[in-house]
């Protein structure tokens, strides 16, 4: 027995004696070729890792981080106690002993990984790993080792041992993209650090050496027995006592859920944030640079956006029709984790004659979906049969004498799109973006990226320059039919078309018959009139006088930048534009003619606290403020008697325009207060109609007033304030004259000083005269 020993002793020096002797080899050799490595240890002066960007909304509320490496640097003396004892236990018991290396935990790794047969302890202390964290690859060869010896050293000779276990804990991985204790407080217990006990302490610092192997949330029972042996460690070290540490490994794990995505809300405005950034700053800056970005976003704002464009495409959806689908499994939830709001995937049990019963969470709920609206688009019958799985949303919870009863609706998620784009009225701040129905589904963002045609909510930009150009808001123009050539054709091509074609064929395509939207004329009519009700023939024929490179030079005024095509069909809304620049050209009507530069970030701060930009809002006049208030109180008619009537249920000084495309593939409304300005669009991605009659005031106003209607509840009423240089006259409505006693529809015009119309009204001159000759002027509507 004593010869073995002997034998293996004799064994083990020899090879620790030629291991010397070939490291010294390699450290000389090496060390020559390493200086200019090793210059990099002077870094250290400046520690600076990688840490992430966050995204502020106007509040403080995080709404998202942009990071390769997800960290937060935090001082050591915001680091509880217990964690750095934890660490040392677990990591390098010697750490205040050593001088970087600890040749006595070398010899000892050596020893066992000898005995063992295979590499089984590195023997590296914590300045080694924190070493080879920051200038090292994680290959395992002599030669890393080496560099990784002789930059411990000169760690140990340039730091205290302070300073090098504080870059240490914010540098370790940690798993799931969490570097640095911080972050991992947060990741698995949605804790500060300040706040973890003894036992979250051990199970942090028991995953550096394996953060797969030992992650609690892919293997708790393995993390659990890695934190017993942390505990066990930090006893030996006399840290704690045998009885902590027996308290600490009865205390159950109470981990936080595991996060999906760094982005919970506005994730189409925070995209936009990030490209912009990205842009202006590089990708190094954005992902490791630690900016810290205040934007202009309210988080309730945005909350209302988000639930209105829910809640108005499921309604459009409702009209549109439910198609029968059927899901492969129900989910199972129980009662106390229901919320009101979220869908869930259901089993019909019983099918009625006009509903139908579904299970949930241990409860039966009857779905009738005619009585919710749903237009259904086959027999009741066909669409639900028993045990199809379909989806229900909760509508409420309540409890009686104990016990809860559910109320739910049938869902059915809209194939169809939205987008909603809301800022502050008078300074151009983004409180609001929607850029579609659900970032996941789709990350198009339909804010600034989709250019489709705005209809009729263009045409207060061709009644803006026909205004300022010397047009008054009671000047007449007769609404009665155009036809107008698309192409002219010789006798000969029309005698040849007519062999192949029929007459009505060849007028469709040749020529142009423009209509409005009620399918009638209604002869003369002011422009006031003629935008409220959305006239399309009233607006052509103004396009047609003022010519459309004129309508064009105000929309580049008033911050048009997409392409328009100078054709009258411009004044149908033929050329697309983007969501974000329509809402924002409308900001000229709300401000007296200024255009205000919509803006996203207040401050942007680097990681040193440094502003790197500020931004504050921006003006520029666009038109005269007296056509501007002209076109706000026609813009205000619109609500009160017009297209966008609907929205004067919110009761409070409004101003906007709807707008409808052909065939109803768009729908759209922008309008303001004098506080908040938003634009609404609702359509498909493709050219596809989204169903007859569904207009701007059915399928998009109602969203903007859902919106408006939450915003506005802790906000003033104030009312537009017109700018001197304006007259205020009392018209008649539809002859645009004085107004005398006997007019019988009158209202108060705005004009330009010394444009006022002197004539009284000719058709209401006596009492005798009734009010039949107009009784057919002001008729029908368009959207």
């Amino acid at each position: 027995m004593k010869n073995k020993r002997l034998i293996l002793s004799l064994l083990f020096l020899m090879v620790f004696l030629v291991i010397v002797a070939t490291v010294t080899y390699i450290i000389v050799k090496i060390g020559r070729s390493y200086v200019e490595e090793v210059s990099k240890i002077n870094l250290f002066e400046d520690y600076r890792p990688p840490i992430r960007t966050k995204i502020y909304a106007r509040d403080g509320t995080l709404i998202a981080t942009f990071a390769t490496e997800n960290r937060e640097i935090v001082h050591l003396s915001e680091i509880p106690k217990y964690l750095k004892e934890a660490i040392i236990a677990i990591e390098d018991t010697d750490f205040y002993k050593h001088k970087g290396v600890n040749i006595k935990g070398i010899i000892r790794a050596f020893k066992e990984n000898l005995i063992a047969g295979k590499i089984k302890q590195g023997g590296s202390t914590i300045t080694q790993q924190l070493a080879r964290a920051l200038f090292l690859s994680p290959e395992k060869s002599i030669e890393r080792k080496i560099k990784e010896l002789i930059l411990a050293i000169k760690l140990e000779n340039n730091f205290t041992k302070s300073q090098i276990l504080e870059m240490y804990l914010n540098q370790v991985y940690f798993g799931h993209g969490a570097y640095g204790v911080k972050m991992a407080a947060k990741l698995f217990f949605n804790k500060e650090l300040k706040d973890l006990t003894l036992a979250e302490c051990a199970l942090i610092a028991g995953m550096p050496k394996a953060p797969s192997k030992y992650s609690p949330f892919r293997n708790l029972d393995m993390a659990i027995k890695r934190r017993n042996i942390v505990l066990d460690r930090m006893v030996s070290a006399h840290f704690i006592t045998p009885e902590e540490a027996q308290k600490a490994k009865k205390e159950p794990v109470h981990l936080a859920p595991p996060s999906s995505s760094s982005v919970k809300l506005a994730p189409y405005f925070v995209e936009y944030i990030r490209q912009y950034l990205e842009k202006k700053y590089g990708k190094e800056l954005l992902y490791k640079g630690g900016l810290k970005v205040i934007t202009t976003l309210d988080v309730d704002y945005q909350k209302y956006a988000e639930a209105a464009i829910k809640k108005g495409l499921l309604e459009l959806k409702k009209r549109q029709g439910y198609i029968r689908r059927v899901f492969d499994k129900v989910d199972e939830v129980s009662r106390e984790d229901l919320k009101i709001g979220e869908i869930y995937k259901v089993k019909i049990i019983k099918v009625k004659d006009n509903s139908f019963i579904v299970s949930l969470a241990g409860d039966r709920i009857e779905i009738n979906p005619k009585k919710e609206g749903w237009k259904l688009t086959d027999k009741f019958n066909d669409l639900f049969k028993e045990g199809d799985i379909v989806k229900i949303q909760i509508l409420d919870i309540k409890e009686n004498d104990g016990k809860s009863s559910i109320k739910a609706q049938l869902f059915q998620e809209p194939e169809v799109e939205g987008a909603l784009f809301s800022t502050e009225a008078q300074t151009g701040a983004i409180v609001a973006w929607v850029g579609g129905y659900d970032f996941k589904r789709s990350q198009f963002n339909r804010v600034y990226q989709s250019r489709r045609q705005p209809g009729s909510a263009f045409k207060p930009f061709i009644y803006t320059a026909a205004l300022d150009i010397g047009y008054k808001p009671s000047d007449i123009i007769y609404d009665t039919p155009i036809v107008k050539e698309k192409k002219s054709l010789t006798e000969e091509e029309l005698e040849k078309l007519l062999k192949e074609k029929t007459l009505k064929e060849i007028e469709r395509e040749y020529i142009w018959k423009p209509m409005n939207y009620s399918r009638k004329f209604y002869g003369a009519t002011t422009l006031r009139i003629g935008l409220e009700k959305s006239r399309n023939i009233v607006t052509i024929k103004l396009l047609d006088r003022i010519g459309p490179s004129t309508a064009i030079k105000y929309a580049r005024l008033m911050g048009i930048k997409s392409k328009l095509d100078p054709y009258l069909s411009l004044a149908l809304g033929s050329s697309g534009v983007t969501l974000m620049e329509i809402t924002s050209a409308y900001s000229v009507f709300a401000n007296n003619g200024d255009l205000i530069v919509p803006f996203g970030i207040y401050t942007v701060y680097d990681r040193d606290n440094n502003i790197l930009e500020q931004n504050v809002p921006k003006r520029i006049n666009a038109i005269h403020r007296e056509v501007a208030f002209q076109m706000n109180s026609i813009l205000q008619g619109v609500i009160q008697r017009g297209t966008g009537v609907r929205a004067k249920v919110l009761n409070r000084p409004l101003a906007g325009k709807t707008g409808t495309t052909n065939d109803y593939h768009d729908a759209w409304f922008i309008g303001f207060s004098k506080q908040i300005l938003t634009g609404v669009w609702v359509g498909f991605d493709e050219l596809k109609t989204l169903g007859g009659r569904e207009t701007g005031s059915r399928a998009a106003l109602p969203i903007w007033i859902y919106y408006m209607k939450e915003v506005h509840k802790n906000l003033p009423k104030l009312d537009f304030t017109p700018p001197e240089g304006l007259v205020k006259v009392l018209i008649d409505r539809y002859t645009g004259y004085k107004a005398t006693p006997y007019c019988p529809q009158t209202i108060y015009e705005y004009f330009i000083e010394g444009t006022e119309p002197i004539l009284y009204c000719p058709l209401h001159q006596q009492k005798q005269q009734t009010q039949q000759k107009q009784s057919n002027i002001y008729n029908g509507q368009i959207m």
